[in-house]
């Protein structure tokens, strides 16, 4: 779900009112077409219905046919029993360019454990695609059955980045606070910050928001990772005027590496189209700020 890297300075060229890169504009848009509209029928009469969202097993029984005593301590077993460690859990991370509408038709005829996992990745999917209803109805409604601690994460993180979307920012940050201390995959540490920072931004708090991503751990995490976290900041202030930087740059509690990524900032967006000028600039600046963290925008 990264941003890709590209020169700042060529984002930037043209740009009269800075538009911020947010969670919901990570992924491509999934339009809605004709053809979707009866699984979407069939996806809301059974979430509705009050029925159990997530299919059963395949493996059947005739109704006339008693269960016995071991095949339903067997069924017990199963159904209390979930995996730990599905092998494949953030499908909308491994599977980037699969539809909303392509995980929910798979959702529909999978095993109750491979299901929850699909339902997961459409309301995901949806939430990037700004389609917040569909989003809303798969993840208030669908019942996570023996869900394992990494589908109960999940959930309660795309139900923050639905209230965020819909600018419920007490509810998003109570939501974000229920996940964050718990053990987190590489999508989840990625999911959780970039939720963080999305509130503080849209609270007014940037000083908040450049404290996080200064001090923010980023061993052993991904490139495409860390680099969408930092665009987000790096838009984030670019929407701010000049005026608003200033004032940032006056506040009593700044520090020095947030000063840092102020600067930069007015580095590109007064110098995009003077690029000699840009270079020098840019070059002063890695030389006051000698391996900041916000140097491959640059």
């Amino acid at each position: 779900m990264g941003v890709p890297l590209v020169p700042r300075c060529a984002q930037l060229r043209g740009r009269g009112n800075a538009k911020s890169i947010r969670y919901t504009e990570m992924m491509p848009l999934y339009c809605v077409g004709s053809s979707t509209l009866p699984l979407w029928a069939a996806v809301i009469a059974i979430l509705i219905s009050g029925c159990a969202a997530l299919p059963q097993s395949k493996d059947t029984q005739p109704k006339d046919e008693p269960k016995s005593a071991s095949s339903t301590q067997a069924q017990t077993n199963t159904q209390a029993i979930a995996p730990s460690a599905p092998v494949m859990q953030d499908l909308a991370r491994t599977e980037p360019v699969t539809s909303a509408w392509a995980f929910l038709e798979r959702a529909l005829d999978a095993e109750a454990a491979q299901a929850q996992l699909l339902f997961l990745a459409s309301a995901q999917r949806f939430l990037q695609a700004m389609r917040l209803e569909q989003a809303e109805i798969i993840l208030n409604r669908t019942q996570f059955l023996n869900a394992n601690p990494w589908v109960v994460r999940q959930h309660t993180l795309l139900r923050a980045a639905l209230a965020l979307a819909r600018k419920n920012l007490p509810k998003a940050r109570g939501l974000l606070a229920r996940a964050e201390n718990t053990e987190l995959d590489d999508g989840q540490w990625f999911l959780v910050n970039d939720l963080k920072l999305q509130i503080l931004f849209a609270e007014k708090n940037p000083i908040e928001a450049l404290n996080l991503i200064n001090t923010l751990s980023l061993d052993n995490r991904s490139g495409a990772d860390v680099g969408a976290l930092l665009a987000r900041v790096f838009d984030a202030l670019s929407m701010l005027t000049l005026q608003e930087r200033n004032l940032l740059k006056q506040h009593p509690d700044i520090a020095e590496d947030s000063l840092a990524w102020l600067e930069l900032v007015q580095i590109i967006s007064a110098s995009a189209w003077a690029l000699e000028t840009l270079r020098l600039d840019l070059d002063d600046w890695s030389a006051r700020y000698p391996g900041h963290r916000a140097t491959p925008l640059r």
